[in-house]
């Protein structure tokens, strides 16, 4: 997967110094809440129909079309670089018994 990287700036830099110094990290956690009555009832006659899919694969693919319009959220930031992709790569962990 190829990238952009480019230098980050110095305010960039020192707001990563200081989540690093809370908590050991900078990991942000958010609870979404997403109204899908419309979007279901839609899928549902779309699978009557035998097109269409599941509702999961529906939320993947509108992440990953918000991913590509806003390309600003498809970059990893480390001290030095932002690395931003073209390509847009969500990995679904499965686990499996």
């Amino acid at each position: 997967m190829k990238g952009h990287r480019e230098k980050i700036s110095e305010y960039r830099r020192l707001s990563i110094y200081g989540f690093d110094m809370v908590n050991g990290g900078h990991n942000f956690y958010a609870l979404m809440e997403f109204d899908v009555t419309d979007v279901r009832k839609k899928l549902r006659a779309l699978r009557s129909r035998g097109e269409g899919g599941s509702l999961f694969s529906f939320l993947l693919k509108a992440i990953g079309r918000c991913l590509h319009e806003q390309p600003e959220f498809n970059s990893m930031i480390n001290v030095r670089r932002k690395t931003s992709f073209a390509e847009v790569d969500i990995d679904i962990p499965i686990e499996v018994m």
